[in-house]
């Protein structure tokens, strides 16, 4: 069952590169939900020189997929934790594909539930065992301030 306070994120529209607390973006919304719930600072990963066209997004897309591919393989987040894992735990951070890459995220706000914000859908929850987002997890991470 999701927790209360994410119904201050449901509904909120998705807008790429959007930071809140209006609209988001995939990591905009783990940004936001992690800076106000854990007190978590994390690194923005959206290019400066972000262009709003068509072309221009999937540049970026590609830039910040590489960005969480980075992020994740960083020393500090080698503890990443195996997916599926019967420990998650709030604030656990979750990568996920779109197809074959590794390009968007979420976090986990309860056992079994995380919010993400995607195109066309904006924020919504989404069971992490169950659901259409299920198969698409690649893994789970934990940021070391809440290891």
């Amino acid at each position: 069952m999701l927790p209360e306070w994410s119904g201050d994120y449901i509904g909120l529209p998705y807008r790429w590169g959007a930071r809140g607390p209006e609209a988001f973006d995939c990591w905009g919304l783990v940004e936001g939900v992690m800076r106000t719930r854990f007190a978590v600072d994390l690194p923005s990963l959206r290019s400066p020189d972000a262009e709003d066209d068509f072309a221009g997004m999937a540049r970026v897309a590609n830039e910040q997929a590489g960005g969480f591919v980075r992020l994740f393989g960083r020393e500090h987040w080698r503890d990443a934790l195996v997916w599926p894992s019967p420990a998650e735990r709030p604030g656990d951070i979750v990568l996920m594909r779109r197809g074959a890459f590794p390009c968007h995220v979420g976090v986990v706000v309860a056992s079994d539930w995380m919010i993400h914000c995607q195109a066309g859908i904006g924020v919504a929850g989404a069971q992490l065992r169950h659901g259409a987002e299920a198969r698409n997890i690649l893994a789970l991470y934990r940021h070391p301030d809440l290891i």
